[in-house]
């Protein structure tokens, strides 16, 4: 087993690469009009690196991590999704018109 001078670097770079591809849509809103595929070329590059980091600190978690800011925009799309699913659901399949805002 590697010591912890050894794995707390692997498992800093995983956090902060991590962090980077959640938050980068956020950082870098300029990037949308070109579409939303370059946050996806952007942000699962980066999951896989962090990802890799997470495996050779050997922690689970952080792994864990890695994969959901390799997939953010993706999930936040999901979730985007399920919210309006809900919506109309509780709306009894109409959505609220402007005025509701």
């Amino acid at each position: 087993m590697e010591s912890s001078k050894k794995i707390f670097p692997w498992a800093m770079a995983s956090i902060v690469i991590s962090i980077f591809a959640i938050a980068f849509p956020y950082l870098f809103p300029e990037v949308f009009p070109d579409g939303v595929l370059v946050y996806y070329v952007i942000t699962i590059p980066l999951g896989v690196v962090a990802g890799f980091c997470a495996y050779r600190s050997g922690n689970i978690w952080l792994v864990i991590l890695a994969i959901i800011a390799g997939l953010s925009p993706l999930l936040v799309m999901w979730m985007v999704w399920a919210v309006l699913k809900l919506v109309y659901v509780v709306t009894g399949g109409q959505y609220p018109g402007p005025e509701w805002l």
